[in-house]
């Protein structure tokens, strides 16, 4: 589990909504008018925002948080989650743990991906409320699709350990390589025990000793010992070229959908269904596409070999060979 304990004051007040469940789109679409009214109002809450953080930066704490509540009432949702940690901390505002929750509950509503990982967290866990895992791994994928490495590595541990889901290691490594791409240390050490042990991925001694060395620099203290027994099975060529990857890896937020750990993962799905989509690499080369055409054809779906949102849900459709709670 995420450490969310310099939370837990706000999460203890979370008042999740119950009209929307976190999932946004509440507002019908208007006629111009109100479209034009609304555009107007994002360009005015966009301004006040930014004039916050100015304010910020310059140590205004007290019209920061004017300029905060100003884009918040006008939906702005870094602000909405920015005025909620003000409150939680006492930052230009009064401490007020019921106010932080309101607003951050407000900023999971209009998706902002913090909010979405707190009020997620927060249900999955039963920290401070009522625990509702399926609402709460609602909240989580909407962060982690944005690029929320903690609630990424919160999904990955959700499909490894199959809670509040069917267990899917396959599907726990694709988020646990989000998350390691994203920079989040745990995650890389998961990932290079999926690869260590074969659980969910094809096992490699050279990844995981990539994954552990990056752990280990990331401060992951666990992870030094189990690099230096993968260093050990490896041939001079093999650690190498695990360097040469090691001294290339940059930490960024993974929101594209396509991403390595994705191929990754319709690489090993199209293997188990009986297709040869190339090596499991997270390449998504010729073969991978042959591969995708050669399961859309199957399927009777339109073959166009791209990797999509609607070809991973054909791949994890029931009845093609996993009946689990499917990917989003």
């Amino acid at each position: 589990m995420v450490d969310t304990t310099c939370y837990r004051g706000v999460l203890s007040r979370l008042l999740v909504c119950l009209c929307c469940v976190g999932l946004g789109g509440c507002a019908a679409p208007g006629d111009p008018r109100q479209q034009a009214v609304a555009a107007e109002d994002r360009q005015r809450a966009g301004a006040a925002f930014e004039r916050a953080l100015a304010l910020r930066a310059a140590g205004d704490a007290s019209r920061a948080a004017t300029e905060l509540r100003a884009a918040a009432d006008l939906d702005h949702p870094e602000a909405a989650y920015e005025l909620g940690l003000a409150y939680a901390a006492g930052d230009g505002v009064p401490k007020d743990l019921d106010a932080s929750a309101r607003w951050i509950n407000r900023a999971a509503d209009l998706g902002d991906a913090g909010a979405q990982f707190l009020v997620g967290s927060s249900l999955y866990g039963g920290i401070g409320v009522a625990r509702d895992v399926p609402r709460g791994l609602a909240f989580l994928e909407q962060a982690a699709e944005q690029g929320h490495p903690r609630a990424q590595l919160l999904l990955g541990q959700a499909y490894a350990d199959g809670v509040g889901v069917t267990e899917y290691p396959e599907w726990a490594a694709r988020w646990y390589g989000k998350a390691a791409r994203g920079g989040n240390a745990q995650a890389q050490y998961a990932l290079a025990v999926m690869y260590a042990t074969g659980f969910g991925v094809p096992t490699s001694p050279r990844r995981a000793y990539q994954w552990f060395s990056i752990a280990a620099a990331n401060g992951y203290a666990a992870a030094g010992a189990l690099r230096d027994e993968m260093r050990g099975r490896l041939a001079p060529e093999a650690i190498a070229k695990a360097e040469a990857t090691i001294a290339r890896f940059s930490p960024g937020a993974a929101s594209e959908f396509a991403d390595a750990p994705t191929v990754l993962y319709v690489q090993l799905r199209l293997r188990a269904l009986g297709f040869d989509a190339g090596p499991a690499d997270g390449i998504a080369g010729p073969r991978t596409r042959a591969g995708i055409e050669a399961f859309q054809s199957a399927r009777g779906l339109s073959v166009d070999g791209k990797l999509s949102r609607s070809l991973v849900e054909d791949l994890f459709a029931p009845g093609s060979a996993n009946d689990a709670r499917g990917p989003t």
